[in-house]
């Protein structure tokens, strides 16, 4: 049982740290965007 619980958990852990890249590489993206976005109009 326990292994079962630690391999559950591990998987909650991946899906977190990939939640949280995804949403980095997103908000990078957004923020380059804009960035980009500025300094043509400048």
């Amino acid at each position: 049982m326990l292994t079962n619980h630690e391999s559950k958990h591990d998987e909650l852990l991946l899906c977190m740290w990939g939640e949280l890249l995804l949403r980095g590489l997103l908000l990078k993206n957004a923020w380059l965007r804009f960035g980009f976005n500025q300094t043509s109009a400048m």
